[in-house]
């Protein structure tokens, strides 16, 4: 077995990998994959027999650390063996040529069996995070799902913002009181993804197919700054994914209050947010955000303490989760 980096020539061996995989786009693995410097690293191929039969894509990045150290990292993308190659500890070896390139690797791998394995190879989890979902019509995300009279018998208590309001003050709480200062600086602290806009075109020439369209679009409200797509999935839900987030209103209550009554009004069905931040967290699940279990997102080459801090649009698998 070889393990090579991926060059621009391996690209269309390596789109029909992964449509073997999951029928994925050729003009997205294009998209993800194809640089203009052709010795950039975007992760590692397996090669046997003069045939590609594995792939490890990785994320080029940078972090950006309290004293203002800037770092290249890398985040896990498409990590696939082919069915035929497999039970050669392919997929491990593949893992472990990571190392051989970055000192930091950062993923969050979804099959319980590949966490397993980036345990035993060194890695560990890292940093709080959570996936949120707030409802604006229950009845008909209900119904896109096929579990309307699950639903009906599941505590009003989920739904509550859309059918067991009398008035509709019921519908808004308060935010949740800081304590202090120094609560704010360390909430704020941490390390954290280079932002640009070159990401954000990155982030907005994605190819899609062209039954799940998205539009994207921003929010603004004084000190309250959200980007978001809208996407058309398979079953017709229609859902705003946040992708990114700034100012120093995103603990306001009343703000989300206004973003949420803005995105009912576009007819949205629900709105997906991720977030670092425990005290945001605290205060979706007060205004009745659903809590959607997600893998732990594990590292190698960062410490257990560190305060990692990541934007939606920062995680490869965002892409991933627009299908899912």
């Amino acid at each position: 077995m070889e393990i090579l980096q991926i060059r621009n020539k391996h690209l269309e061996s390596i789109s029909a990998l992964l449509y073997e995989r999951d029928r994925a786009l050729k003009s997205y693995v294009e998209w993800k994959y194809k640089f203009d410097d052709d010795s950039r690293f975007r992760g590692v191929i397996a090669k046997s027999e003069g045939k590609i039969v594995g792939c490890f894509g990785i994320i080029p990045k940078e972090l950006v650390f309290l004293e203002g150290t800037v770092k290249e990292c890398g985040w896990f993308a498409d990590w696939y063996v082919s069915p035929d190659a497999r039970g050669a500890k392919t997929g491990e070896q593949l893992l472990s040529s990571l190392s051989d390139h970055l000192s930091i690797v950062i993923g969050q791998p979804g099959p319980k069996p590949a966490q397993n394995i980036c345990i035993e190879n060194g890695y560990h989890e890292i940093g709080f995070h959570s996936r949120r979902r707030i409802m604006l019509r229950p009845w008909a995300y209900s119904l896109k799902r096929k579990t309307l009279f699950a639903s009906i018998r599941r505590k009003l208590g989920y739904i509550r913002r859309e059918n067991d309001s009398n008035s509709k003050s019921d519908r808004y709480v308060k935010s949740p009181t800081l304590n202090n200062d120094n609560d704010k600086k360390q909430e704020s602290s941490g390390i954290f993804f280079k932002q640009s806009l070159t990401h954000e075109k990155w982030i907005l020439d994605e190819p899609t197919s062209t039954q799940h369209p998205r539009k994207y679009g921003e929010w603004e409200e004084h000190e309250f700054m959200l980007k978001y797509f809208d996407e058309l999935r398979g079953n017709s839900e229609k859902r705003r994914s946040v992708l990114f987030m700034s100012g120093d209103k995103i603990l306001d209550a009343d703000m989300w209050n206004l973003f949420i009554e803005a995105s009912r009004s576009s007819k949205q069905d629900y709105i997906e947010i991720f977030t670092c931040d425990k005290k945001l967290d605290i205060l979706l699940q007060k205004m009745g955000a659903w809590h959607i279990h997600e893998a732990p997102i594990i590292s190698k080459g960062l410490d257990k303490s560190d305060n990692l801090q990541i934007q939606a649009w920062d995680r490869e698998n965002w892409t991933y989760l627009a299908n899912g």
